[in-house]
């Protein structure tokens, strides 16, 4: 792991992110595996009960996979990649405060059958560094982060 940290957050530049949502997604052999950044984890506060469709549903990128009941959101769960969910994270699914211990380790699921063109949107190195605080920056003006 390969951690970015400014003040309170931090971001593994080992990872890929999409542009939209407070995920991170790793690459396995035959998909991504997908969990929530430490910015999402914080936003949303904390997690008390998430769900997610069943192994071998197809989602689309922005639909809901899941839902979440959180201390500051309870809602849906948007599928940051199209694809169709092959995996779930049971033990995490059982004790969420498991994604706060190692947020950039801990999945939720695992999604295959990945567009190339939405693989191809994802960002890495430093554009994901950039975008991630410049979300951290947009938060705090809006009120959700502390200053």
């Amino acid at each position: 792991m390969s951690l970015v940290v400014r003040g309170s957050y931090g971001i593994d530049t080992e990872l890929w992110y999409p542009q939209e949502g407070d995920y991170w997604l790793a690459p396995t052999s035959s998909g991504y595996r997908v969990g929530f950044d430490s910015l999402g984890l914080e936003v949303n506060g904390t997690l008390s009960h998430f769900a997610f469709v069943g192994v071998g549903t197809r989602v689309n990128q922005g639909d809901p996979m899941g839902t979440l009941e959180a201390e500051k959101f309870v809602g849906p769960i948007s599928a940051p990649v199209s694809g169709v969910i092959s995996a779930l994270n049971d033990e995490a699914l059982a004790q969420p405060s498991l994604l706060y211990r190692d947020p950039y380790r801990t999945w939720l699921v695992t999604i295959e059958e990945v567009p190339k063109d939405e693989v191809s949107a994802l960002l890495t190195g430093d554009a994901a560094v950039n975008h991630f605080f410049e979300r951290v920056e947009e938060y705090r003006r809006m009120g959700v982060l502390a200053q």
